[in-house]
């Protein structure tokens, strides 16, 4: 868990995109402009946990991002979205615009139980990477996605795309699926990619946090994070 979840839901998934900082912002500001979206951003330093106070609160529409430098070559995103994040979409579009690698990674506890009391029966479990990069692959230049996910129909796999030379395939035959991608292994391919994803101090470096809107369009409904936190059951002590 990045952070102990302290922050959840707006670090059940990140974005990498292989950029420098500025050209990543320069990128995500002229698609927004292309949809008809206005940005305001302002520096954001220090620590991960004072760089993602810029981004609160969390809202609807995922209005706010977090682009930050790393200890790589990989920017980092994260988004304030209430429902778990939308960085995907920022990652695909910008690192298909800037023709270099991107990633997403997700890892949300499954708190889900039908036993929870209506408005606080938790989340969907998922674990999952996602790669893009130049092939054309379909959309934004996708190339390889495994995943482990939740649903009203219970735990499934899914992969998509090459393996990478350092998958452990095996693990994907593993009779209990939920095991065939979990938190460690996902943090050991993203390793392999350059990235220390639970690492608070990976995350080290110069960000920016901007924010997105229509104009003349009154701000999406916003949440306060500790209330959302009881809402959808998650553990931040760690």
């Amino acid at each position: 868990m990045l952070l102990a979840n302290r922050f959840a839901p707006i670090t059940f998934q990140v974005g990498f995109i292989r950029a420098d900082l500025q050209q990543v912002a320069e990128q995500y500001v002229r698609w927004q402009h292309i949809i008809l979206k206005t940005v305001t951003q302002e520096p954001a330093i220090g620590t991960l946990e004072s760089k993602l106070e810029k981004i609160l609160p969390v809202d609807e529409d995922g209005q706010r991002i977090l682009l930050t430098a790393t200890q790589s070559d990989w920017v980092a995103v994260f988004d304030n979205r209430a429902k778990g994040g939308t960085s995907d979409g920022i990652v695909g579009v910008v690192s298909e615009r800037l023709a270099t690698p991107g990633l997403v990674v997700c890892d949300i506890p499954n708190t889900f139980r039908k036993s929870n009391p209506p408005g606080f029966r938790g989340v969907w479990g998922a674990t999952a990477i996602s790669a893009y990069g130049k092939a054309n692959s379909g959309v934004w230049g996708f190339t390889r996605a495994v995943s482990v996910r939740n649903d009203v129909s219970g735990w499934r796999f899914h992969q998509m795309g090459t393996p990478w030379e350092f998958e452990d395939l095996e693990r994907y035959h593993a009779k209990i699926i939920r095991q065939r991608l979990d938190s460690t292994l996902l943090a050991t391919y993203c390793e392999k990619l350059g990235i220390r994803l639970f690492d608070e101090s990976f995350y080290e470096g110069p960000g920016l946090a901007l924010r997105s809107k229509f104009p003349m369009v009154p701000g999406a409904k916003t949440y306060d994070l500790a209330e959302l936190q009881k809402q959808i059951r998650v553990n931040t002590t760690g």
